[in-house]
């Protein structure tokens, strides 16, 4: 898991004493040149120079990916991503339990959907996703179908948590209704 920072630039973090900042953005970025920063923990000041980094954790989990038949936008299969997230229950696990991502399935090829066990280590639920595939899909179809925010956009009895607030501004409730729909086509 990479945390890329605010707007993807990363963070400043300093070898010395472990500051870390989100990079500015670039009308306010300085020269690289050693700056006062405070030392973690303590009241006095480091002037060491701050690195640009990215932040990364690896954990082992149970991952499933899912590449449905119709090629979508970004916008669309973020918003059938979490049109299925929200449908676990529906099988049996918890929604905190399992996240996702997208991933590109090849170079100028669709987004595929990665399902994956929150809990490191696995417990199990990417299996079941893929053995009750069919019941999730219908779920998950019922949870955009039947809400009543706009089919042109999104809210927290569908798609919206407060996990995925960096995406709400693409989580469109018709998008993950139409490609669910054409999936569920005979």
């Amino acid at each position: 898991v990479i945390n890329k920072g605010p707007g993807g630039s990363g963070f400043q973090v300093c070898g010395s004493c472990g500051h870390a900042e989100p990079v500015p953005s670039p009308s306010t970025r300085r020269k690289k040149e050693p700056t006062l920063h405070s030392r973690p923990g303590r009241s006095t000041k480091c002037s060491s120079l701050l690195g640009n980094r990215h932040l990364g954790h690896q954990y082992l989990t149970d991952v499933v990916e899912i590449l449905l038949p119709i090629p979508m936008q970004e916008a669309e299969a973020r918003s059938t991503l979490y049109a299925l997230l929200a449908a676990t229950h529906s099988i049996g696990i918890i929604r905190g339990d399992v996240d996702g991502t997208l991933r590109p399935s090849g170079p100028n090829q669709t987004l595929s959907i990665i399902l994956f066990d929150a809990v490191p280590g696995g417990a199990g639920h990417t299996k079941r996703i893929v053995d009750r595939f069919p019941y999730l899909l219908n779920a998950a179809y019922e949870v955009v179908a039947n809400c009543e925010c706009g089919r042109d956009s999104s809210c927290y009895g569908c798609l919206r948590t407060y996990s995925n607030t960096f995406h709400h501004d693409q989580l469109v409730r018709g998008s993950a209704l139409s490609v669910i729909s054409q999936v569920l086509a005979p």
